[in-house]
């Protein structure tokens, strides 16, 4: 792919950088011999060679694929939730002006339509002089879940952390989910004016307005205190004698209902919808700002590791041999455990969507079977548990399974290696069950197959089903 098009100012590539340092964090380093190579030549200064590293590596793991899927299901979901507030902007107005009841109490209807939006408004406000931790970005945090809920695939679910992660250290995450709720909410408030101005316009209504604790001047001041802004918009409010006279015990002329109706209608646009669109508006501006000013932070947990190998002292200047593309290592049998008896099996990095223990193997897994069931690895305690729980005893044989749909990286392949060495005889499972991952793991078993031969594994050692590996399993030593 031409270099033109991986623009480091992109933040698509900011996105996939980050994704890959939170995985390399978790799960040790991948392979990158050819990246960093092509880095070194490609790119000036330890930022931008990061970045070029990140962004080929995210096309050889598929993350740059993974994230038009992430923002296809995003725009999904904003769809869903602007759907869910143009339905509600509309059903309040319903409720306020009934087909059956034509007598309108201006007051009520005021507090009906602009009650909850401008109570939303005041929480989100001064949610932004909280602390950071205890900020919340309203619809933007329940649009941010629904995406997590979304996301299946591992890549989409490192993607939607990356995205939290990089968008919070740049202080973006706070503005944008404001952004989205203030956009769901001036999309409510719409549907609301335009459903009263419908309303209003088909059916002949009546409004008055009642009170027992206050005043008839006291409703006065009010009316005419929100009415005084409309004549900006156009809209001329009732009059004060009108407004005293709309109690309810006068009949008033078809000119006064016709008053009040603009005064509804202004009041949502003014102080309904244009509190919102302003936030928007600041929302976004600050957003898109701090967007435009982030930097790679070199100094960060996986980023500052590269440093020595993407900014090296001195380059070599005669030409060198190919470093190699894959990790060697020496044949797992030459590592005899004479007191290994046995088996076991243990599983590395598989997605959320895998069964634990997987398929068949269920019923066969328990230690009155002879085999011990060591869970899931994934982050570096259980790493450090597995190792000591085969230190201790030793199997005859040990069945790893992993994730086929997923590129091999040498922080899995050092891992495999260490749990082999402390096994008799150890064999691979790369298992791909969801329909979804079926092209990926036609694409990366191959790569495996390849990867684990130069580390040790002949091809009777690797089995693509459970029923094969269970066989090896129970097959007598």
């Amino acid at each position: 792919m031409p270099d033109e098009h991986h623009n480091t100012t992109d933040f698509t590539h900011r996105w996939v950088a980050e994704t890959i340092r939170l995985h390399e964090i978790r799960s040790g380093p991948l392979e990158d011999t050819q990246e960093i190579r092509q880095a070194l030549r490609q790119r000036d200064g330890l930022a931008d060679r990061l970045l070029y590293r990140a962004t080929r590596l995210g096309e050889r793991e598929g993350l740059f694929a993974a994230v038009q899927r992430w923002c296809s299901l995003a725009r999904i979901s904003a769809m869903v939730l602007a759907l869910i507030a143009v339905i509600g902007g509309a059903t309040v107005a319903l409720g306020v002006f009934s087909a059956t009841q034509r007598e309108v109490n201006i007051l009520v209807a005021l507090v009906a339509v602009l009650g909850l939006p401008t109570l939303t408004l005041i929480f989100w406000l001064v949610s932004l002089v909280m602390p950071s931790g205890q900020r919340h970005g309203g619809l933007g945090e329940f649009w941010l879940w629904m995406n997590r809920r979304l996301s299946r695939h591992r890549n989409q679910i490192d993607l939607t952390r990356a995205l939290v992660s990089l968008l919070s250290r740049h202080r973006v995450l706070q503005p944008l989910l404001g952004a989205i709720s203030n956009g769901f909410w001036l999309l409510a408030l719409l549907a609301t004016t335009l459903m009263t101005t419908g309303l209003l316009s088909a059916r002949r209504y009546v409004f008055n307005w009642e009170t027992t604790l206050l005043s008839s001047d006291t409703f006065v001041w009010m009316a005419t205190t929100l009415g005084k802004p409309l004549s900006v918009l156009g809209l001329n409010g009732p009059e004060p004698d009108v407004i005293r006279l709309s109690d309810g015990m006068h009949v008033l002329p078809e000119s006064a209902h016709l008053q009040w109706s603009a005064w509804l209608i202004g009041c949502l646009m003014l102080y309904g919808m244009l509190p919102r669109l302003i936030a928007l508006i600041c929302t976004l501006w600050l957003a898109r700002r701090r967007v435009a000013s982030m930097a790679v932070d070199v100094n960060l947990p996986g980023h500052a590791e590269l440093r020595s190998r993407l900014e090296p002292v001195s380059l070599p200047g005669g030409i060198d041999s190919p470093a190699p593309l894959h990790i060697h290592t020496p044949d797992q049998t030459s590592q005899v455990h004479a007191n290994a008896t046995g088996a076991a099996i243990v599983g590395i990095e598989l997605s959320e969507d895998h069964r634990w223990p997987p398929g068949p193997l269920q019923a066969h897994i328990a230690p009155e079977h002879g085999v011990r069931d060591l869970g899931v690895v994934d982050a570096w305690q259980q790493r450090q548990q597995a190792i000591a729980n085969l230190q201790v005893s030793p199997p005859r044989k040990l069945l790893i399974a992993c994730d086929g749909a997923q590129t091999p990286d040498r922080g899995t392949i050092m891992l495999i290696k260490q749990l082999a060495s402390l096994a008799h005889t150890t064999h691979i499972m790369l298992p791909v069950h969801r329909p979804s991952d079926r092209l990926d793991g036609a694409n990366r078993i191959p790569v495996w197959h390849s990867t684990l031969h130069d580390a040790g594994f002949s091809a009777d050692h690797i089995h693509a089903d459970d029923e094969s590996a269970l066989a090896w399993l129970h097959a007598p030593s």
